[in-house]
């Protein structure tokens, strides 16, 4: 508490025969044991907007622990939780709820040695790329600094080997193709993220770097790799202001630009593409159809609370809408869907609830 008993509240005291009181140590006592009791009773978890929808449940309250992410590994569901000491454990998800003994962590968010490396180097991006097969294979690329002689680059790393430089300059937001012969990735156009940048692939077996062939922008960078594609989605636009007074640089509305790595080549592109910007360390949950993956897109701020959940096409980049959520926002990352069993799982304020998708 932050006033303890007889300490100086700095409240307006009541004068009683001509001498004053502080607080009784009893009555404050009690109040302490209630409050306290208060904070450590279970609340009951209620979704106004959702308990009338088929199939909803909760499946875990956030008084058992906060659930931060969710991944499908070993035919199993895996739910992160993060205890009020900010422990963060893996279990597996079933009907029932949690269970209780620990899981392996999912492959692609166990601890990466880079986290370790400071004070020797900066990782200076959370994108870490791990190319699964190709001359990088085993190891990781990020952009960072060598710190005794401030030197900038992409630096590639194995649990085995020191850094070593890739491409020198300052880089972000890489993506490397499944065979792991390119890397597309964001460049600093001066010293820092101020100026206009722009994006260039880099040939990792020969190291050879080429920018691609559009303009530098106040944004411009590789957005994710599309498999049904075989390209790299590129987004490009301006500021709302510029540096220093500077007009801003970039198209008038933000645009699109599918990237083949290996020839250089270009199509602008247009549609819907908000769920490719909710890319993370699992990336999107593959639909039953080749090139469609389900997405969960939250309400615009200024919109009524609400989340559509729909299949998305990335060769045509359109949605197909299968539900609509009321008055709770979630994305892609946070959902996870069993097709077989027509059910989605998602995580609402550190809850996991479940809800039937329509037949």
């Amino acid at each position: 508490m932050n006033n303890p008993p007889g300490g100086n509240q700095n409240f307006s005291r009541v004068e009683i025969s001509g001498r004053a009181k502080g607080p009784d140590p009893r009555i404050y006592g009690r109040l302490v044991e209630q409050f306290t009791a208060l904070s450590s009773a279970p609340i009951d978890v209620s979704y106004e907007t959702l308990r009338e929808l088929p199939g909803f449940r909760v499946l875990h309250t956030r008084e058992q622990g906060q659930a931060t992410a969710l991944a499908f590994e070993r035919g199993e569901l895996l739910v992160q939780t993060r205890s009020a000491d900010n422990t963060e454990t893996w279990q597996v998800l079933d009907e029932h709820g949690l269970r209780a003994e620990k899981a392996e962590p999912p492959a692609l968010v166990r601890r990466d040695p880079e986290i370790e490396r400071w004070p020797v180097f900066s990782v200076e991006d959370r994108w870490i790329a791990r190319p699964g097969t190709g001359p990088l294979a085993g190891r990781r690329v990020w952009p960072g600094t060598r710190r005794k002689d401030d030197l900038r680059g992409l630096w590639i790393a194995s649990d085995e080997t020191e850094p070593e430089l890739l491409a020198r300059g300052l880089f972000a937001q890489s993506v490397v193709t499944p065979d792991g012969e390119w890397l597309v990735v964001a460049k600093a156009g001066g010293t820092d993220w101020c100026f206009p940048n722009g994006v260039v692939r880099i040939h990792i077996a020969d190291r050879r770097e080429e920018a691609v062939g559009l303009p530098a922008a106040d944004n411009f960078n590789p957005v994710a790799w599309l498999p049904a594609q075989r390209k790299v989605l590129l987004y490009r636009a301006k500021d709302g202001v510029g540096r220093d007074g500077e007009k801003p640089v970039g198209p008038r509305k933000p645009e699109f630009h599918l990237l083949d790595p290996a020839t250089g080549q270009l199509t602008k592109v247009t549609g819907e593409f908000r769920a490719l910007f909710q890319e993370s360390w699992r990336g999107l949950q593959p639909a039953g159809e080749a090139g469609k993956v389900w997405v969960a897109l939250p309400s615009a701020p200024d919109e009524a609370p609400g989340t559509i959940v729909a299949r998305y096409d990335t060769r045509r980049f359109s949605l197909l809408p299968r539900l609509k959520i009321p008055g709770v926002t979630f994305s892609s990352p946070d959902m996870w869907v069993d097709e077989p069993d027509h059910s989605m799982v998602f995580i609402v304020n550190g809850d996991v609830l479940r809800l039937s998708l329509p037949r």
